[in-house]
C-alpha cells in the first residue's frame, strides 16, 4: 500500500498542476466535479484524503468523489476506491468490494490494479482462491514491468501455484524485480542462490542480494544476512556482525531474530551470556507464535535456564509449539505425558504426540514410540511395531534405536533371531558414539559373536569406551595387554589400565593387579599399590556386604600371607570358603592347599583332593597339576601313576592348541631385563621349533639358535628331541609302547607333556618343601666347571641373582652345591651339545 499511496500523490501533484496552470480554483473544481467531470471529482477526492487545496480531510467525502469517477469508468478512481475498501478508509473494510474495484481497474490495464489482482487471487482476499487466475494477472503486470508483479509471479513458479514449478523460470522473474531494487525479490533471489534452487549454490551471491534487501530494511533479509555471518555462510564469520543484523531485525519486531538475538544470550556468542536476557528474547519471539521459540521458552522453563523451573509452564508452551506441528515439542510434550511430569501421565496421550513427531521424521519420537510398543506393561505391546519404529530411528541415526534393533535381532523379538544382524546394528551404535556399545562390540569381536574372531578389532573398540572412562572397558583392555589378545604383552600397560578400573572399585581389576604383583612384582609402589590397599575398607565391605567371591578370596590370601594385616591362617580359611563356596576356582586351589598342608586348617588330603578336583574342572591351570600330583603320589586318593600322567598329557596337550595362551606365555618372556634376554630368544626358538604356539618354523629356529651360539642343526636336535621323549613316555608308563596310529597323530601333544611329567617326579618333594613355606629353589644358576674328566664333569652350582622385572619363579638365596653330571650318548643326527634330561628339563622351565 505504500506504493500505491505514492501513486496517488503523484496524481494529486499532476492533476493540481494541471488545475492550478488553467487557473482553475477549488470552486471551480468542485463545480465541475458536480456537473459529472470525472476528472474533476477524482482530484477533488485526492484533496478530501489528503487535506488540500484549503480542504479538511474528510474520507468519507474523498470515498464518495472517487465512486463518482469510479462508476463513470475513471481506472485512477476505480484503484483508489478498491485501496479505500480493502484497508477501511471512510468506510468499514470490505475485500470483495475491493476486488471488485480492482478488477475493474485492471480490465482497463491498470498495472498496478493488476498485480494487487493477482495477489487477491493468489491468497483468497475477497475473491476464491484461484491460483491460476493469480498467476494470469501477475503475468499481464510483470510484462508491463511492474516489480511487484514479477515478485509475485516468481512466487508461482518457486511453489509451482498456478503453473507447473519451475525454479528457474522462479529465478527469471525474482532477477527482473530485484534488479529494479525490489526487496521482496532481493530477499528471494538471495533464498535461491542459498539453497541452489533453479540456480547454482552460490552463498557469496546469496549473501550479495541478502544485503541489499537488508539495506532497505527488509527485516527478513536482515535477519538471515545475521545468520550468514554466524554461519560464516558466504561470508567470513563474524559474530559481532551476527549480532549487529538480528538486533536491526529484531528493532522491527522479527521473530526469528529475536529467536536468533536468544540464541546469542544463551551460549554467549559475542554478548556476554545472560540467561534472563535470553528468556525476554525467546518470550518476545513466542508471543509472536514462532514455535521454535516457544519450544525454546518450554525448555528454560524445565531446566530452569534464566528463571525458576517449572515443568507444568513449560508443559505448556511445549503444548503450543505441539500445536503447531514443531517436532521437537511434540517429542518433550509426549515425555511429559509418558513420565507424569507436568501433567497427568497418560501413556495413550504420550503415544500420540510420539506418534505425530515420528511421522514427521523425528528419530527421538521413532524410538520412543517403538518403546512404548516394547513395553511390557501396556496392553498394546507389540514387538513387530517396536521393531519398525526402532528401525525408523535407527536409519535417522540414533544410536540408542541402533542399539535397541539389535537387541531385538539378538533375542528374536519382533524378528528372527539373527546374530549377524545384532552385530551389525550394535556395530551402528557404536560408530554413532554410543559407549556402553563399543565395549559390547568388543566383547563381541573377542567372543566371536555374530563375527570372526578378531581380538585386534576388540582392542580397538574396548579403547574407545575406555577412555570414556567406561570402567568394564578398562578392566577389559587390561585383561588384553595381560594376556597378549589383540595386542603384544605388556604387563605395564595392563597394570594402568586395571588401574583405572580398580579406582573405580572394579573389583574383578583389583584382583587382576594383585595377581600381577604377586606373580610379577609388577604394580603401583608401596604405599600407594594395591597390595597396601587389600585391606581396606572397601574390600572388606566388598567381601562381606556384596558378597564378592573374588574380594572373599582376596581377603583370605591377605590372611594367609599376611599381607597388610596380621598372618591369621585360620582367618584365611574362613574366607577362602566364602568363596570357594560360590565355585571361585582360585579360591578352591588355595583352600585345598590349606587342607593338603594343614594351614589353618587340619591336613586334609581328601578334602583337598576333592577342592583341586572342582578347581580343575573351572580350568585352573595350576590346579590341575595339583590334582595330577594328587595322583601320581597317592594323595587324598588312591595312587594311579598312568592317571596322573593322563591328567597332565590332557592338561597340556589342551594348552598347546590355546593359540592365543600359547603365545601369551611366550611373549611374556619379552619383558624380562637384558640380562635374561638370551633366555627369552632360547624360548622363542624352542616354540618355534616345536611349534608350540606359533606356527612351526625349523628353520627359522635354527636361525636363532645360531644367533645364540647353541645349536647349529635344529632340524637334528628335533628329531633327537622326539627319541628321548618315547623313551621316557616308555618308561614312565612302565608298559611298552605300541605305535598305533593314533598315538602317532598325538605324538606332539604327547611329546609337549613330557618335560613336565618328569619335572613332576624330580620337583615332587621340592614343591612339597615350598608349599610348607620354605624358599624354592631358583632357576636361575650357573655352572662352573672343576675338572676336565672325561668320563664325567664336577661342577658348582652358584644361584645368580635376578634381574628385576618380570621373573616367573621366585628367587632363592641356597649355599652353592657341587654336583656331578655323567655324559650321555648323544643320538645319531644330534647337534655338537649333547640333548641331555636336565637340558629337557630346562625347556620346560
Amino acid at each position: 500500500m505504500k506504493k500505491l499511496t505514492i501513486i496517488l500523490l503523484t496524481l494529486a501533484c499532476l492533476l493540481g498542476a494541471a488545475l492550478a496552470q488553467s487557473a482553475f480554483p477549488i470552486q471551480k473544481v468542485k463545480a465541475a466535479a458536480e456537473k459529472g467531470d470525472a476528472k474533476a471529482q477524482l482530484y477533488l477526492g485526492l484533496c478530501y484524503e489528503e487535506g488540500t487545496e484549503g480542504v479538511k480531510s474528510n474520507l468519507k467525502e474523498a470515498v464518495r468523489w472517487y465512486r463518482a469517477a469510479a462508476v463513470q469508468g475513471d481506472r485512477h478512481a476505480q484503484l483508489f476506491l478498491a485501496s479505500c475498501y480493502e484497508e477501511g478508509k471512510g468506510m468499514i473494510p470490505n475485500l470483495k468490494e475491493a476486488a471488485r474495484w480492482y478488477r475493474a481497474a485492471a480490465v482497463q490495464g491498470d498495472v498496478s490494479a493488476r498485480a494487487i489482482l493477482g495477489k487477491f487471487y493468489l491468497f483468497g482476499k475477497g475473491v476464491e482462491k484461484d491460483s491460476k487466475e493469480a498467476v494470469k494477472w501477475f503475468r499481464k503486470a510483470a510484462e508491463q514491468g511492474d516489480a511487484g508483479a514479477q515478485f509475485g509471479l516468481g512466487l508461482c513458479y518457486k511453489d509451482g501455484e498456478g503453473v507447473e514449478k519451475n525454479p528457474k523460470e522462479a529465478v527469471k522473474w525474482f532477477r527482473k524485480a530485484a534488479e529494479q531494487g525490489d526487496a521482496m525479490a532481493q530477499f528471494g533471489l538471495g533464498l535461491c542462490y542459498k539453497d541452489g534452487e533453479g540456480v547454482e549454490k552460490d552463498s557469496k551471491e546469496a549473501v550479495k542480494w541478502f544485503r541489499k534487501a537488508a539495506e532497505q530494511g527488509h527485516a527478513k533479509a536482515q535477519g538471515v544476512l545475521g545468520l550468514c555471518y554466524k554461519d560464516g555462510e558466504g561470508v567470513e564469520k563474524d559474530s559481532e556482525e551476527a549480532v549487529k543484523w538480528f538486533r536491526k531485525a529484531a528493532n522491527q519486531g522479527n521473530a526469528e531474530a529475536w529467536f536468533n538475538l536468544g540464541e546469542c544470550y544463551r551460549n554467549g556468542d559475542v554478548v556476554e551470556k545472560n540467561p534472563e536476557e535470553a528468556v525476554r528474547c525467546y518470550r518476545l519471539a513466542a508471543q509472536q507464535n514462532l514455535a521454535s521459540a516457544q519450544y525454546h521458552l518450554g525448555l528454560c522453563y524445565e531446566e530452569g535456564f534464566g528463571l525458576n523451573p517449572d515443568i507444568k509452564e513449560a508443559c505448556i508452551w511445549y503444548r503450543r509449539a505441539a500445536d503447531q506441528g514443531f517436532a521437537s515439542a511434540q517429542n518433550d510434550l509426549g515425555m511429559c505425558y509418558k513420565e507424569g511430569e507436568g501433567v497427568e501421565k497418560d501413556l495413550n496421550e504420550a503415544a500420540g504426540w510420539f506418534r505425530k513427531a515420528a511421522e514427521q521424521g523425528h528419530a527421538g519420537a521413532c524410538f520412543n514410540l517403538g518403546n512404548c510398543y516394547r513395553n511390557e506393561e501396556s496392553e498394546e505391546q507389540d514387538f513387530g511395531e517396536a521393531v519398525r519404529w526402532f528401525r525408523k530411528a535407527a536409519d535417522l541415526g540414533n544410536a540408542e534405536a541402533q542399539r535397541n534393533l539389535g537387541v531385538c535381532y539378538e533375542r528374536g523379538l519382533g524378528v528372527a533371531k539373527d546374530l549377524k544382524e545384532a552385530f551389525r546394528w550394535y556395530r551402528k551404535a557404536a560408530e554413532s558414539g554410543l559407549v556402553s556399545m563399543q565395549y559390547l562390540l568388543g566383547e563381541l569381536y573377542a567372543r566371536g559373536v555374530g563375527t570372526d574372531r578378531d581380538y585386534g578389532e576388540a582392542v580397538y573398540w574396548y579403547r574407545k569406551a575406555a577412555e570414556q572412562q567406561f570402567v568394564a572397558a578398562q578392566y577389559a583392555l587390561g585383561n588384553c595387554y595381560r594376556f597378549g589378545r589383540g595386542v603384544g604383552i605388556d604387563l605395564q600397560e595392563a597394570v594402568n589400565w586395571y588401574d583405572r578400573a580398580a579406582k573405580k572399585g572394579n573389583i574383578a581389576a583389583q584382583n587382576a593387579l594383585d595377581a600381577i604383583y604377586d606373580e610379577y612384582n609388577i604394580g603401583v609402589e608401596e604405599p600407594n599399590g594395591w597390595r597396601a590397599r587389600r585391606n581396606r575398607v572397601e574390600l572388606r565391605n566388598a567381601a562381606e556386604e556384596q558378597n564378592d567371591a573374588g574380594a572373599q578370596c582376596n581377603l583370605g590370601k591377605c590372611y594367609l600371607y599376611g599381607w597388610g594385616v596380621e598372618k591369621n591362617p585360620q582367618e584365611a580359611v574362613r574366607w577362602l570358603k566364602k568363596s570357594a563356596e560360590q565355585g571361585f576356582a582360585e579360591a578352591q586351589y588355595r583352600l585345598a592347599d590349606c587342607y593338603m598342608y594343614g594351614r589353618g586348617t587340619e591336613k586334609n588330603a581328601q578334602e583337598a583332593f576333592a577342592l583341586y578336583t572342582e578347581a580343575a574342572e573351572s580350568g585352573l591351570d595350576k590346579a590341575m597339576t595339583e590334582l595330577a600330583k594328587c595322583y601320581l603320589y597317592g594323595k587324598g586318593v588312591a595312587q594311579d601313576r598312568k592317571k596322573g600322567y593322563s591328567l597332565l598329557l590332557d592338561h597340556y596337550t589342551n594348552a598347546a592348541k590355546n593359540l592365543l595362551e600359547a603365545q601369551g606365555w611366550v611373549k611374556g618372556n619379552y619383558l624380562v631385563p637384558d640380562g635374561s634376554l638370551k633366555e627369552a630368544q632360547y624360548t622363542r626358538a624352542r616354540c618355534l621349533l616345536y611349534g608350540w604356539g606359533w606356527a612351526q618354523n625349523i628353520e627359522r629356529a635354527n636361525a636363532i639358535f645360531q644367533e645364540l651360539g647353541d645349536y647349529k642343526d635344529a632340524k637334528a636336535l628335533q628329531l633327537n628331541w622326539y627319541e628321548v621323549k618315547l623313551k621316557e613316555l616308555e618308561w614312565l608308563c612302565k608298559e611298552p609302547v605300541v605305535i598305533t596310529p593314533i598315538i602317532v597323530v598325538m605324538l606332539c601333544g604327547i611329546l609337549l607333556c613330557i618335560i613336565r611329567h618328569r619335572n613332576t617326579d624330580k620337583c615332587g618333594e621340592e614343591e612339597e618343601s615350598r608349599r610348607r613355606g620354605e624358599q624354592p629353589i631358583s632357576p636361575a644358576v650357573r655352572i662352573v666347571p672343576t675338572s676336565s674328566a672325561e668320563s664325567e664333569k664336577t661342577v658348582t652350582v652358584v644361584p645368580e641373582k635376578p634381574s628385576s622385572g618380570v621373573s616367573v619363579e621366585r628367587f632363592s638365596r641356597k649355599e652353592e652345591k657341587t654336583v656331578t653330571v655323567a655324559p650321555e650318548k648323544p643320538s645319531s643326527g644330534a647337534s655338537a651339545e649333547p640333548f641331555s634330561r636336565e637340558k629337557a628339563s630346562k625347556f620346560q622351565r
